[in-house]
């Protein structure tokens, strides 16, 4: 069976959760926003203090306009996204190591180099999927309550969270790279994902370790500063950077590594 056909069938079933989790909450956002919009700031004000405010990212937005209500849940959706496509990105080729397939695999007449493009091809079109059907569920939803919004915005955010989850995946293919059994990637790929999300909650609460921020995908991608001022060229060109350099690397490492049976 063709590689890519194959782990399209493998990763469905997680594919269709993971989305499922992030769609539901997206509905559940955008739904809550004409209830909400008018008291918004006195239901904040009385269930979170100013600091977990700032931690959250919640005292910068306008929750008067639609779309900046919905950048509640953009950190939120690169949060689970960015696990997903950690374990994702980070198994799919390792996992043959790990099941004992992979001289079966290297006995076809395929090399290694299209072994592990082919499965990443399979990542990669799931990781697009994800944020394709998370933002156009959020498109319906913001069309359905009948309010005025920016569609090139949106696209923004859809485009900020796609990097922010290719910066998380290829981080996670390369340290998979040194990782022999493919379970041990899934509370890696936790860890990084929430372990970076903390950090820029950190820096927000306390301005002496602000440069914190800068460790963390979640700062370049803050939907406040999207709506604001737009995607960072800044932002773009380190994502670009991390992630080029983490393909290059876990593809070098695969061509050069010794299996183990």
């Amino acid at each position: 069976m063709n590689i890519y056909v194959r782990e399209m069938k493998n990763y469905l079933i997680s594919f269709l959760i993971w989305f499922s989790i992030s769609a539901l909450m997206t509905e559940y956002i955008v739904y809550m926003f004409p209830s909400f919009k008018n008291d918004i700031i006195q239901i904040l004000n009385l269930k979170f203090p100013e600091a977990m405010q700032k931690a959250f990212g919640l005292n910068t937005l306008n929750f008067s306009d639609a779309l900046s209500f919905f950048g509640i849940i953009v950190p939120y959706i690169i949060l689970i996204g960015g696990i997903f496509v950690g374990i994702l990105f980070g198994s799919i080729v390792s996992n043959e190591e790990n099941d004992g397939t992979i001289e079966f695999l290297l006995s076809k007449p395929i090399s290694r180099m299209n072994i592990a493009l082919s499965k990443l091809s399979a990542a990669f079109t799931y990781l697009i999927l994800f944020v394709v059907f998370v933002f156009l569920t959020a498109y319906i939803c913001l069309k359905s309550i009948n309010v005025n919004f920016s569609v090139g915005k949106l696209f923004e955010f859809a485009l900020g969270v796609f990097l922010a989850l290719l910066v998380f995946a290829f981080i996670c293919f390369l340290i998979s790279m040194f990782v022999y059994r493919s379970r041990t990637i899934i509370p890696i790929a936790v860890v990084i994902v929430s372990g970076t999300f903390i950090l820029k909650a950190i820096s927000e609460i306390n301005e002496k370790s602000g440069f914190i921020k800068y460790l963390s995908p979640f700062h370049y991608f803050d939907a406040s500063a999207i709506l604001k001022q737009g995607l960072s060229p800044v932002s773009i060109s380190i994502s670009i950077i991390v992630i080029v350099g983490c393909f290059i690397a876990g593809l070098l490492v695969y061509e050069n590594k010794d299996f183990k049976a």
